[in-house]
């Protein structure tokens, strides 16, 4: 069962009335459920509740669990503002942060791409990591403020790291090879190469594919049966045997 960790995405501005409703869309540029060691980028688009247009902004873009993390502006908000800092990275609000700043009114209208996060997840284990802006739970400092007005902002995306299938794979063909949060390896029947639960056609296909090279359907660690166990990382004959073996009743070397 994966576990979804939680990252925090704040803005932090001053103001003192609060109103409520602004919200932060994350736009996919691509795959958002990627291997590990994929970098993951979204555009952040704001939309408010109360206020049109607001006097100044504070970013800190913050994670507890990734630490690759970059952020670069978009036209729409450097062309807008007064003064915009350059982001920074390092801060120490979180274990990893980029701050990024300006000043001056910038009319929202329907949404304003604030610009581009991107998230880098080396290292990270299989699961579902959530990155997020909630105002309301932070204590309302994610917001955007206008004099005495203020709209605290909500709004979240995930990035699923799928499980690689080169560690998951333990060579074994007596074994399936499952990825469900963690590396799991169901026994199989010998000759079942693509392990669907049964030794038939399918699976003599498949190995007559392996033979000619082909393992768009079954990989060569599944059809590497001959000499069992073990195999000699080439499929020829005797893996085709292997499978008409199974194919046949006889269970192998996966026999009780």
């Amino acid at each position: 069962m994966q576990t979804v960790k939680t990252s925090s995405l704040m803005m932090l501005v001053c103001g003192a009335a609060t109103a409520w409703g602004a919200t932060a869309a994350f736009v996919p540029l691509g795959p958002t459920t990627v291997p590990a060691g994929t970098d993951v980028s979204f555009d952040v688009v704001l939309t408010v509740g109360t206020i049109p247009d607001f006097d100044a902004a504070d970013v800190v873009i913050g994670s507890a669990d990734v630490a690759g993390l970059v952020f670069t502006y978009s036209p729409e908000w450097t062309g807008g503002m007064l003064n915009v800092t350059p982001p920074l990275a390092g801060l120490g609000v979180y274990p990893h942060d980029v701050f990024a700043g300006g000043n001056n009114p910038v009319p929202v209208g329907a949404g304003l791409r604030i610009g581009t996060v991107t998230v880098g997840t080396t290292g990270l284990l299989d699961g579902a990591y959530a990155v997020q802006i909630n105002g309301v739970s932070d204590g309302g400092v994610s917001a955007l403020s206008r004099g005495d007005l203020r709209d605290l902002i909500v709004g979240s995306a995930t990035i699923t790291v799928a499980c690689p299938g080169g560690p998951c794979d333990d060579d074994d063909v007596c074994t399936a090879n499952r990825c469900v949060g963690s590396c799991q390896y169901p026994p199989v029947a010998f000759g079942d190469v693509n392990d669907d639960g049964g030794v038939d056609i399918f699976d003599i296909l498949c190995v007559l594919d392996g033979f000619s090279g082909v393992f768009s359907v079954c990989t060569l660690a599944q059809l590497d049966l001959a000499p069992c166990p073990g195999g000699d990382e080439i499929i020829d004959i005797f893996d085709i045997l292997g499978v008409l073996d199974g194919f046949a009743g006889n269970p192998g070397c996966c026999g009780p």
